[in-house]
């Protein structure tokens, strides 16, 4: 691992790309530092995430171009939170991420159904970045 920057966090990540629509586009990203409810295991928070939630995403999330979900495997810093999982939502604009991310009021109740089941929400935090191509 190159060295990092003082204070920095690092973990070891299986990424899991479940679709890109807008390859090298510029736009907004969305990463959500995530915890998995503490009454599931890893491996079923992993297996979830990937098989039931992503098609869900798909579905409901209208203006998510890029859709990747980095299981984490290891932290590489010793003072790295523990975390299960670090999404990475990427869209055109922040209008896109804040008005389009549901398809419909139904879409965003399945969504949060969805979660409610496996992820820890006040346990995670998330930033917003902006993207520029090369």
């Amino acid at each position: 691992m190159p060295p990092l920057p003082d204070g920095a966090h690092a973990w070891e990540v299986d990424e899991r790309a479940q679709w890109d629509d807008a390859p090298g586009a510029a736009g907004i990203k969305r990463v959500i530092f995530i915890h998995r409810l503490p009454s599931i295991s890893r491996e079923s928070f992993a297996s979830h995430w990937s098989q039931d939630h992503a098609p869900l995403a798909r579905k409901h999330h209208p203006a998510l171009r890029r859709y990747v979900q980095n299981v984490v495997v290891s932290r590489l810093t010793d003072d790295a939170p523990d975390i299960d999982g670090i999404a990475e939502l990427s869209f055109a604009t922040v209008a896109d991420m804040r008005e389009r991310m549901f398809d419909s009021d139904e879409g965003r109740a399945v969504i949060a159904g969805d979660v409610a089941t496996f992820i820890d929400l006040a346990a995670g935090w998330r930033v917003v970045v902006a993207e520029q191509p090369r």
